[in-house]
């Protein structure tokens, strides 16, 4: 039997008997009261396929039909002495203990479920699926971390890195200081990424204030327009002194077109004809006066 992969079921479960269901796995191993053939180390040689053909059907027997199991892993199988041991790595649908995987075995064992006679005990231990990519699905930004418990493994996103996924961590890991593809400090900010997962932080410039530099700083605003205003009421006042004082110095213009009329209406009594009229030691009669 093989797990059924299907897009429908969320990271750490298989689709198995119409639904999705928990799935881990685990190194199982069998012990078998058959003298050790060194030909089984060889996986290309009948004896190993046959061996491997064995230990697959009596788990398969053992398991039914609550338990599917799968054989997926790459590490593949291992035979050692002391009779025949075989262990292999194997995933199980639809069990996510360890102690009830021992068990379900060794009922089946006890009760020659298998029909195998030469089948005398059996183990299952903790599988480190971080020892394989293929065996985890964490991130390329993330770390994987081995636990007993299922699922088997957590994945945590690595220091400088957020976590996109709360439900299943470690699998969409983003850089701290990149949101949604664009940079996380707004308005010119500077990022600072931290070492534990979440949020950087931002250097904002002194126009900006907030966690992402997102909102103006209204302080500054209102300071930069009460300096403003000052410096334009300054130079309206010294521009008006300038002009005040300038009109206090320049002389009054002369209206020559008024001068010359008054010298006009003079006629022959102007300053002109006076002088030569009116000489020093003489007193004569012009025009019927004397002079």
């Amino acid at each position: 039997m093989t797990t059924t992969p299907s897009p429908g079921c969320p990271p750490l479960q298989t689709f198995y008997a119409g639904q999705c269901v928990a799935f881990q796995r685990y190194v199982i191993t069998l012990v078998y009261n058959i003298t050790f053939d060194p030909r089984l180390n060889d996986p290309t040689r009948e004896e190993a396929v046959v061996f491997i053909r064995r230990f697959k059907n009596g788990l398969d027997i053992i398991f039914a039909p609550s338990i599917e199991v799968s054989y997926e892993v790459s590490a593949g199988f291992i035979f050692t002495e002391g009779s025949t041991i075989v262990s292999s790595p194997v995933g199980l649908a639809n069990v996510t203990s360890e102690t009830d995987v021992e068990s379900l075995i060794r009922t089946g064992i006890a009760n020659n479920a298998t029909g195998d006679p030469a089948l005398t005990s059996a183990s299952a231990s903790n599988f480190n699926e971080c020892s394989d990519d293929e065996t985890n699905d964490c991130g390329t930004s993330a770390s994987c971390g081995d636990i007993t418990e299922y699922p088997g493994y957590v994945c945590t996103c690595d220091p400088g890195f957020r976590d996109k996924n709360t439900t299943y961590t470690g699998r969409e890991c983003e850089e701290q200081c990149v949101l949604d593809g664009e940079c996380y400090c707004l308005n010119g900010g500077s990022c600072n990424a931290i070492l534990h997962v979440g949020d950087p932080l931002c250097t904002c410039t002194q126009w900006y204030i907030g966690t992402r530099c997102e909102n103006l700083n209204s302080s500054v605003v209102a300071a930069l327009a009460v300096g403003l205003a000052a410096i334009v009421l300054a130079v309206v006042t010294l521009v008006l002194i300038a002009c005040i004082k300038c009109r206090k110095k320049s002389p009054r213009r002369l209206n020559l077109r008024s001068s010359k009329r008054s010298r006009g209406s003079l006629g022959k009594y102007s300053s002109t004809n006076f002088n030569e009229s009116w000489m020093p030691g003489t007193f004569t009669k012009v025009d019927g006066f004397k002079r």
